[in-house]
């Protein structure tokens, strides 16, 4: 019998390198009912997750982050939030709010964060301001098939998140019949 020969091995490091990573589906609840969206994905009966549940869970992350960063090169946590539609929950503005406080207050020194939202831009002022001041980016899919009330909101609110300078990607979905509007 032979003697194998290693002669190059590659292994995944999981202390250098890339970023800690949570995407985080907040819910099935969706304002829409895209008809590419399978039913697993959305729905406008889910329960919303309560505001104790997503704090437990958001602090559960930041232990985890501080109890692996030492032995990372590389400090930086990425939550992206997405859904369903994650903004349709009530304690979702609330809940940045407590994710970026908690963050200032106990663990800047330790990690780098960046909170990131998938969305289908669909909400008003408030959750717009409050995207700005606790989020570092959005993916906005603008979803053709939507009424044109909820089309012209989503339009609004990419211009006042580009007047902001808030760094945005903007998704177009549709189906054939709609490429010209596209």
């Amino acid at each position: 019998m032979k003697d194998l020969e290693y002669t190059d091995f590659t292994a995944i490091n999981l202390l250098d390198g890339d970023n800690l990573t949570v995407t985080w589906d907040v819910g099935r609840r969706c304002n829409y009912d895209c008809t590419y969206c399978p039913p697993h994905r959305h729905d406008n009966f889910s329960p919303h997750a309560d505001i104790e549940t997503l704090k437990k869970t958001g602090q559960f992350i930041f232990d985890y982050a501080e109890l692996i960063f030492p032995y990372k090169k590389n400090k930086r946590l990425n939550i992206n939030f997405t859904g369903g539609e994650p903004t349709a929950n009530p304690n979702f503005l609330p809940f940045g709010e407590w994710l970026k406080t908690t963050w200032k207050e106990n663990h800047k020194d330790k990690f780098h964060m960046n909170l990131t939202i998938t969305s289908n831009g669909a909400f008003g002022p408030k959750m717009a301001n409050s995207v700005v001041e606790h989020y570092g980016f959005m993916t906005i899919s603008y979803h053709a098939e939507a009424h044109n009330s909820l089309k012209q909101q989503v339009i609004n609110n990419i211009y006042l998140l580009h007047e902001r300078k808030f760094p945005i990607k903007i998704n177009v979905m549709f189906h054939a019949e709609y490429w010209d509007e596209c």
